[in-house]
């Protein structure tokens, strides 16, 4: 076995429980998602998994090494260079003092018979396309995908037995994912990722979902599970049903045994009076019938408590597992009317060269679908910042026909995150909506009322995606166009198909910025412009 996590409990430091008798088996060379809602567990279960290999945790036992990637942080690369982050500083120092004359035994541990680590490492830089930076270069000047792309060298250089990945595709580009898909596919180890990379997903062959505490196991890749996950929910559906059923049927029990009681409370009476028994024996009598009638009715009472009880967790469930329903407010506008014009634009940030070698010319019309592609730093996102005016083109001229023009980023910059919900909302309120209506209308983009006083900083993805769309269709009555930069990025699976949803359904403009292929997807017919 490669991963065996057995009866496995853990809570935060506030005693908030993650997870309750966990249990999880994944074989030797198993390529495995783990997946579910934000909040879940999944990126802390992996991170409880990386610290069990070194340090053993008694409800988990792990075969072999492990290396873990978590997702990019800022603050930990800071102070590393290229080869700290790779881990071969130490070999390095040892190889060079070795071939330097050193007979110090201290080396040869050090370097540990790896008497080619130069020449792995050289191949790992090359095959990653990052074998233009000195493994000296500080980590915090590169970008998040060449930062990505190192640790994708590590990889491929340290071979462990076992790969923890946590959102491995959020920084880099499409020829990147391309190759870094044909890397897990054929790598010999275990491979256990977290990701909301849908085609990522689609490449593995178990899925495990992350929910209520516990993991459950799926055979198949992520099409699998959702065409499980369906049937699941179908079954549960019939539950509700007949629950529903249930309890109507308990109740029309409970209906007549009342009445039933109330007659016999009527005819004990009368044969008594016939009878002339003593008092002692009709109080006899009496304490029996009620007792009798007592325990029936103790017995429907409860029927009913366990069916609405079990009827709730069921809805809950289903609630849970149904992606929330979003939409656009869609435009009037009929198609092909011309919303931008650029002729000749090109733009220089301070003190640089023009960002494009060619200057654009360039026409969008409403009802158009249009991905713009290219690699990291080709100015995606600076065309889009043109197209909402938020940067002014150095060179040539933008004209812009509808002002009913919607910026979509995946940090929802929209949003102020020291704001509460209800505070974020009341400044996108441009339908004058009253306090109690503004309530509701947070209730219906599925933000429950134990949110409405916290601060949007404390919002997941998903949560961050509803508020801003709420927010989005509070201001503009009509959208013309949507301009969307790397929208899933922080959204969970649940999210994902929400916003799959949601685009398909929306009738104008949508310019993207993605390299998610199944967002793509759900454009439709579309136009690319490469930079």
């Amino acid at each position: 076995m490669g991963i065996v996590i057995k009866n496995f409990s853990y809570a935060h430091t506030d005693h908030t429980i993650l997870f309750q008798d966990l249990n999880l088996i994944i074989n030797t060379g198993e390529k495995v998602n783990l997946i579910g809602a934000n909040g879940m567990g999944k990126s802390t279960l992996l991170n409880i998994l990386a610290q069990a290999s070194s340090t053993p945790i008694p409800s988990i036992h792990i075969e072999g090494n492990v290396y873990y990637l978590p997702q990019l942080n800022k603050q930990k690369t800071a102070s590393q260079s290229v080869e700290i982050a790779m881990g071969i500083a130490q070999k390095r120092k040892a190889l060079q003092n070795i071939l330097n004359g050193s007979v110090d035994e201290q080396d040869y541990t050090d370097l540990n018979d790896d008497w080619t680590i130069e020449e792995r490492t050289t191949e790992a830089l090359h095959y990653w396309d990052i074998a233009q930076f000195d493994l000296s270069t500080p980590m915090h000047s590169l970008s998040g995908g060449q930062q990505t792309r190192v640790y994708f060298a590590t990889i491929m250089l340290q071979q462990p037995d076992i790969v923890l990945l946590d959102e491995p595709t959020n920084h880099i580009d499409q020829e990147t994912r391309e190759k870094f898909y044909h890397f897990i596919s054929t790598y010999k180890g275990t491979v256990i990722v977290v990701s909301h990379d849908i085609e990522l997903l689609n490449k593995q062959e178990i899925t495990y979902e992350v929910s209520g505490k516990k993991a459950t196991r799926y055979t198949g890749n992520y099409d699998s599970y959702k065409q499980q996950k369906e049937v699941h929910i179908q079954s549960l559906q019939t539950k509700i049903d007949n629950l529903n059923k249930d309890i109507k049927q308990v109740k029309i029990e409970q209906q007549k045994l009342k009445q039933k009681q109330i007659k016999a409370v009527a005819q004990n009476k009368k044969a008594e009076q016939k009878a002339g028994l003593p008092k002692i024996m009709i109080n006899a009598f009496k304490n029996a019938a009620e007792n009798s009638s007592a325990k029936a009715t103790e017995v429907q009472n409860s029927r009913q408590q366990k069916a609405q009880e079990e009827l709730r967790d069921v809805r809950l469930q289903v609630e849970q597992l149904k992606p929330f329903n979003l939409s656009f407010h869609n435009t009037s506008l009929h198609n092909n009317k011309v919303l931008w014009e650029l002729q000749e634009v090109n733009f220089a940030y301070t003190e640089q060269q023009n960002i494009w070698s060619v200057n654009l010319n360039l026409e969008i019309r409403s009802g158009e679908r249009l991905i713009i592609k290219g690699k990291n730093g080709s100015g995606k996102s600076t065309l889009l910042n043109l197209l909402t005016g938020k940067l002014q083109p150095t060179i040539g001229q933008i004209q812009q026909h509808s002002n009913r023009v919607i910026y979509l980023d995946q940090f929802y910059s929209l949003l102020q995150q020291d704001f509460t919900l209800l505070d974020q909302i009341k400044e996108y309120n441009s339908l004058a909506l009253t306090e109690v209506e503004l309530k509701n209308l947070l209730f219906q983009y599925g933000l429950p009322t134990h949110l409405w006083d916290k601060q949007v900083n404390c919002l997941s993805g998903g949560e961050c995606l509803r508020l801003a769309i709420c927010c989005i269709n509070l201001s503009q009555p009509q959208i013309d166009a949507l301009l969307l930069d790397e929208p899933t990025n922080n959204l969970d699976i649940y999210g994902i198909e929400s916003l799959f949803k949601a685009i398909s359904q929306y009738n104008g403009t949508i310019i993207l910025i993605s390299h998610d292929s199944e967002l793509q997807k759900h454009l439709g017919e579309s136009r690319v412009i490469e930079l």
